[in-house]
């Protein structure tokens, strides 16, 4: 199994996640103004259960959410990655990002997931990567079609209606030959 430690893009440096996160994860998961889009404001605990998952996924499949920092400073800019979802009872894997509102509207959700995108059909061998996000969430939206990703359908996720988007493989090879 191929396993994908780190990577950078011209602005952002992402690492593998680790236990040592879990003040920086925690203090993003309980930002409101990040977390209205992404399920709402997590305690200290259920950050520190879903760095743990987070971790796991990547032990198991060698890929998951890695932390991403500002490749000058090294700041926390937030965390982004693929990790495997079940939507409609269907395996996905699916792109996600989550940045500091700071890092709002300068591309660097874009930037990234160009970057994970590429990582994922090339060197993961994946054929499609999934992304969704609530209605409401029209930056997201706005990010998963920059990169090339396809409505498909509407769709519930923990609980809540999303709009849900694909990106194949052959979808992807296309784009980036024009």
């Amino acid at each position: 199994m191929k396993q994908i430690e780190s990577f950078s893009t011209p602005r952002t440096k992402a690492r593998r996640m680790t236990p040592g996160d879990i003040d920086d994860l925690a203090s993003m998961y309980q930002n409101p103004d990040v977390m209205i889009t992404l399920g709402g404001e997590r305690t200290r605990a259920q950050s520190l259960e879903s760095l743990g998952a987070l971790i796991d996924h990547f032990d198991a499949y060698g890929f998951s959410y890695w932390i991403i920092e500002d490749q000058d400073s090294g700041a926390f800019m937030g965390r982004a990655g693929l990790k495997h979802a079940n939507i409609d009872g269907a395996d996905e894997v699916e792109l996600g990002y989550g940045v500091l509102p700071e890092y709002w509207g300068k591309g660097i959700a874009t930037e990234l997931g160009k970057e994970i995108v590429r990582i994922g059909f090339e060197e993961l061998g994946l054929n499609s990567i999934a992304c969704f996000a609530l209605p409401e969430n029209k930056a997201s939206i706005r990010v998963m079609e920059k990169l090339g990703f396809v409505y498909e359908k509407e769709c519930v996720y923990k609980d809540l209606d999303h709009v849900f988007y694909r990106l194949t493989r052959e979808r992807w090879q296309e784009l980036q030959s024009l």
